[in-house]
């Protein structure tokens, strides 16, 4: 099972358009990756107890990370 939320590219809060997807590892929790449309995938290092737990870190990390975040030159 996996659970895919997309991700906006230029112009709508995010340089890299992509996906993260929620999925259940074999040991039985839960983890997430980012999949980006340049193919780079950056799995998270951790694992979640629940799909909801993961859920809210994936959420999280939508909300917060935008252009502004990030150092400029």
């Amino acid at each position: 099972m996996s659970v895919v939320w997309p991700v906006p590219g230029q112009g709508q809060g995010c340089d890299m358009a992509g996906k993260f997807e929620i999925y259940q590892d074999p040991s039985g929790g839960f983890r997430f990756c980012f999949s980006a449309d340049n193919g780079q995938i950056i799995p998270s290092p951790e694992t979640y107890r629940t799909e909801d737990e993961a859920r809210e870190r994936v959420d999280s990390l939508r909300s917060n990370v935008s252009p502004r975040s990030r150092p400029t030159d």
